[in-house]
């Protein structure tokens, strides 16, 4: 089982998803130090086309992918390129900025092939800031704690009342992927970007309201196939109700005018 790894910092500043994109960029880059074949300007470059990007990191939507890498270019840790040529002429380059892989190169032993981040990719996320030996084994959660509250900590960007959020997430027990899906939305919505994220709620208040269950202002709520067929079915009924009200409206306005009854 491969794992997926991730800085905590720069998803404390940028979102998890920029995190695991800073990641797999930063580890085929310094693999394809040796390849002269990847260098452009004395850099190392890794390419991968957006269908590549979708199918490697299936859970990450195309909005969201572009979104992400988006921000690692706006934070300056990555450059893109075009050095394709032919049938790839489309495909962009990537690559770390001095200021990428001075984060990058910090993580312990980043290079090793535990933090490959392609392949076969398990719904375990692992904090590369937070290492263990075969020797030392990692220390137990305290009895009672729900798994992936620190990775709910690490994303969530209003970081006050850390016992009281803790205790809360311990109680609801939430489902550690919907919460980080739905932050991934909340981080990027206006109202926790506007004036500097002072709209943010504390961490306490939105893990007790189940916020991770609320709609992003100017998301469509999803609807699955059932609760679709159940809604058009409720439409069908109301429709059916409605033409025959006026269908007994229209007789009886006949009946009036035809004197019939009298």
């Amino acid at each position: 089982m491969n794992l997926q790894s991730f800085d905590v910092e720069i998803a404390q500043l940028h979102g998890l998803e920029p995190a695991i994109l800073f990641q797999a960029i930063g580890y085929w880059c310094n693999h394809n130090k040796g390849k002269p074949d990847r260098q452009r300007n004395g850099k190392a470059w890794m390419y991968m086309s957006r269908r590549e990007w979708l199918e490697q990191f299936g859970y990450i939507g195309e909005g969201t992918l572009r979104t992400a890498l988006q921000k690692l270019v706006a934070a300056g840790l990555i450059e893109t390129a075009n050095y394709s040529e032919g049938m790839y002429a489309r495909t962009t380059w990537y690559t770390l900025t001095a200021r990428g892989w001075k984060l990058w190169l910090k993580q312990p032993n980043p290079s090793a092939e535990s933090a490959k981040p392609f392949g076969e990719i398990s719904q375990t996320i692992t904090d590369t800031n937070c290492t263990t030996t075969n020797s030392t084994p990692p220390p137990k959660a305290p009895k009672g704690a729900w798994p992936g509250f620190d990775q709910f900590w690490a994303v969530y960007r209003n970081k006050v009342g850390k016992p009281k959020a803790e205790a809360a997430w311990n109680r609801l027990k939430p489902d550690l992927a919907r919460v980080l899906a739905a932050l991934a939305k909340w981080n990027a919505s206006d109202g926790w970007t506007k004036d500097g994220g002072r709209y943010i709620p504390h961490p306490t208040t939105w893990l007790n309201r189940e916020g991770w269950n609320d709609v992003v202002p100017g998301e469509t709520p999803s609807m699955s196939a059932a609760d679709m067929a159940a809604a058009q079915k409720r439409t069908d009924e109301a429709k059916a109700a409605h033409e025959a009200q006026m269908a007994a409206l229209a007789r009886k306005r006949s009946d009036e005018l035809l004197g019939v009854g009298k």
